[in-house]
């Protein structure tokens, strides 16, 4: 593997890594990744525990 190819490599697992632990981080805060913009119809019941 060359140099060019690792560090393409390198930089898209920094990436996936990146999204995996602000996911997780989110999840912790109790953030909800739901994009339904506040009209939780579309969601499908995953905006529901944030109408409490």
């Amino acid at each position: 593997m060359d140099f060019a190819t690792f560090l393409v490599a390198a930089i898209i697992a920094i990436i996936f890594f990146s999204i995996i632990f602000v996911s997780y981080r989110n999840h912790k805060k109790g953030k909800n990744s739901c994009a339904c913009s506040g009209g939780c119809s579309g969601c499908k019941g995953g905006c529901e525990f944030n109408k409490q």
